[in-house]
């Protein structure tokens, strides 16, 4: 054969052997490729958070041909503007799974150009994670609350400024109550993620930085890059870092970081010095020195850092986080009773059903002397103090003239069931507690846990300082958050708790000043109608507060704000007023967002003022100190108290 055409043949078999050896890498990688999109479609799939809500499903549209794994090499994260969900689902295309770059234990990694031509990577987490978010104080369900109104969530324009704002805006210390509500929150986060999930999470980078706040310093943790799932019969000792193992500052992106109540190396010797400081007990000297010593007080500060201690101590003398959520809630807990008097709920609930068949109106009446004794003097009973020897008490004040008769023997007939059953180890400052919680529930309202405790005091406010305490019906929005600003609630506290309004009456001596002569903001028709009802100015007369549904706990009373017939200055002027008139808009739209608010609004109003331990006592008769009880008891209530511990 020629030489020639041999050559040309062998050529061509090497021609042919590579082709097929390229042909069959080829085939291989594509099938690897195919199989890997398909397992990523399947994971993308799955439901992850609740912002797929937002947009309505797209197609997964084809990658971006130019983007490039080098994109992000330079990119400066100090740049980065707040990036909306809106924003992000158009930059991910709609989470397609053609951009996922990683996954991790608690969610997809995905790439993602921005509106700004910046290519990022965005977390999207999974539903168990998201889930938690914000992981604060439990709902009532004992699942996490939902989401704030979009004015109080961080980054909007109506939370607190993102870090990338602060060096153009002023920035005053945060005072020793906002300071202490952080700790709290934080706390109750953690408790939440340790003790309420069925698969544990430790949070192994809890600092100031992954600590976001919203507008109102409610509490979100952020970063979960040291965090670990713990399966059932493991200890979180043993667990080890998962995701992201660098801690990333989300506090710049997504919200206000957290100011907690210790100083930021102002203070020489660093942390070794304050170490030394809490050793020696000097608690107060640790503080921030910008914070006002007004605020504080030293037995609160004390305890909160000795919990801190208590915390960094050996991991077997270390408290469990619901132990600590306990300690800061300054003694209180939920489960409080449950040895000393396990049936105290049913107790309650089940003679109040049969009060409440008879007179649902009592409900308001309970609710009211609730808020009138945890707004003077703190949640201690001492409203429920008759006057003595040494002057009028609380009830003389004229805010609580009106407060009715019955609410007080309702409480006293409680506290004799209770103390038949357990003896005399509840205060009738947590029995007055627990019947306000039944009473909001028990007419169609929220059902809800509130912590235990609380002991009740040994003397009442007196008639001024009554006064002080309890803004008239007459007040107009600003000197009722001023009011209440001191006792540390926020704007939306304020316009929950004035929710309680939505049951109950009103005195027209309460409201005549809107009537004669006859407030603009007032519908005419209403107006009128409360005309007939109430003649004259000094009318004994009553109306309802709530127009629309006057006996039911429900958001119709932001219903009626909204159509001008509001009956008290208080209740019109929350709608009036620019500051609160979103959140009753947003109030009256959505009944369950209401529910929410409210309860953490009483929540922590049920802890103003509280004593615990050995302060105060718990009476015998909730109407008389028990050096008293005796003399002004019945018969049988003296009998009783002679009786009791």
């Amino acid at each position: 054969m020629d030489k020639t055409f041999q050559a040309i043949l062998a050529a061509i078999a090497s021609f042919f052997v590579v082709t097929v050896i390229l042909a069959s890498i080829l085939i291989i990688c594509k099938t690897e490729s195919k199989q890997q999109q398909q397992r990523r479609r399947r994971r993308s799939s799955a439901p992850q958070t609740r912002s797929r809500n937002l947009v309505a499903p797209k197609p997964n549209p084809r990658p971006d041909p130019n983007y490039s794994p080098c994109d992000s090499a330079t990119f400066d994260p100090t740049s980065l503007p707040h990036v909306s969900m809106q924003e992000l689902v158009a930059a991910t295309h709609n989470f397609s799974s053609d951009l996922i770059i990683g996954d991790g234990s608690f969610g997809l990694v995905y790439k993602a150009r921005l509106s700004t031509d910046a290519v990022v990577a965005v977390k999207r987490l999974s539903r168990g994670v998201a889930s938690l978010w914000p992981p604060r104080i439990p709902g009532r369900d004992g699942n996490p609350r939902p989401d704030p109104p979009p004015e109080h969530r961080p980054g909007s324009s109506g939370s607190a400024p993102r870090d990338d704002d602060m060096d153009s805006l002023p920035r005053p210390p945060l005072p020793w109550p906002t300071r202490l509500k952080i700790i709290r929150g934080v706390a109750a986060g953690l408790a939440f993620m340790h003790h309420r999930l069925e698969a544990p999470i430790i949070l192994r980078n809890i600092k100031a930085t992954n600590i976001l706040l919203d507008g109102e310093f409610g509490v979100h943790i952020a970063d979960f890059g040291l965090a670990r799932w713990v399966e059932k019969a493991h200890s979180h000792v043993s667990t080890q870092g998962a995701g992201t193992l660098r801690g990333a500052d989300d506090g710049g992106a997504d919200g206000a970081e957290a100011e907690l109540p210790f100083p930021r190396g102002g203070r020489e010797g660093g942390e070794a010095d304050g170490v030394g400081e809490a050793e020696k007990g000097r608690f107060v000297e640790m503080v921030d020195a910008s914070i006002s010593r007004e605020d504080l007080e030293t037995t609160v500060v004390e305890e909160v850092f000795k919990i801190g201690l208590d915390c960094a101590d050996h991991k077997n003398k270390r408290p469990a986080m619901n132990q600590v959520v306990e300690k800061l809630n300054m003694g209180l807990s939920r489960n409080y009773y449950d040895v000393s008097c396990p049936n105290l709920a049913p107790i309650v609930r089940t003679q109040l059903k049969k009060v409440f068949k008879n007179d649902i109106g009592q409900a308001a009446g309970l609710l009211r002397l609730h808020f009138h004794d945890c707004f003077v003097q703190g949640c201690d009973g001492s409203v429920l103090l008759d006057g003595s020897a040494s002057g009028p008490g609380e009830q003389s004040a004229p805010p609580n003239l009106s407060l009715r008769a019955e609410a007080f023997k309702i409480i006293n007939d409680l506290r004799r069931r209770v103390h038949d059953k357990c003896g005399r180890v509840v205060s009738c400052a947590d029995i007055l507690a627990v019947a306000a919680r039944d009473a909001v529930f028990l007419s169609g309202g929220p059902d809800y846990y509130i912590p235990l405790g609380r002991r009740d005091s040994l003397n009442f406010a007196t008639v001024n300082e009554t006064l002080a305490n309890l803004p008239p019906p007459t007040s107009n929005t600003s000197a009722l958050l001023t009011s209440l600003a001191r006792k540390n609630f926020t704007t939306t506290d304020v316009v929950a708790l004035s929710g309680g309004h939505t049951i109950g009456i009103a005195h027209c001596s309460s409201f005549a000043d809107r009537l004669y002569p006859q407030d603009p903001s007032m519908d005419k028709t209403f107006a009128n109608n409360l005309k007939a009802t109430c003649p004259t100015t000094n009318s004994t007369n009553t109306t309802v507060l709530d127009l629309r549904s006057p006996n039911t706990f429900d958001n119709k009373y932001y219903v009626d704000l909204m159509n001008r017939q509001g009956l008290f200055t208080s209740d019109q002027d929350l709608y009036t007023d620019p500051r609160t008139r979103p959140t009753v808009t947003a109030f009256a739209i959505n009944q369950t967002l209401f529910f929410d608010k409210f309860v953490a609004a009483m929540i922590k109003m049920s802890l103003l003022g509280v004593l615990t331990g050995s302060q105060g006592e718990v009476r015998a008769n909730c109407s008389a100190r028990n050096a008293y009880s005796v003399l002004v008891s019945s018969a049988g209530e003296a009998e009783e108290a002679r009786s009791g511990f």
